[in-house]
């Protein structure tokens, strides 16, 4: 299910499906859920959710870590209101 949405995601920020950058995909993803969930204390924020709110904005925002960071970002704020 994950690598669905990965493929999806690097589709938009025109990454190419290579071994390489699934690792570093999922390892932004991993630290970004962490971060939120350890910091931030959203338990809501998930790796499926960071790339859900990127895959709903349609289109790059920035570079793909920057897009998940900003996409965290998102759910964190949405988790404390």
């Amino acid at each position: 299910m994950i690598k669905r949405q990965l493929d999806k995601a690097f589709r938009i920020y025109d990454l190419g499906h290579t071994n390489d950058n699934y690792s570093r995909a999922t390892s932004v993803l991993v630290s970004l859920r962490k971060l939120a969930n350890e910091e931030q204390g959203c338990s809501e924020c998930t790796e499926m959710g960071i790339l859900q709110v990127m895959l709903r904005a349609g289109e790059a925002i920035g570079d793909f870590p920057a897009g998940a960071g900003i996409a965290s970002a998102f759910l964190v704020a949405a988790y404390e209101q």
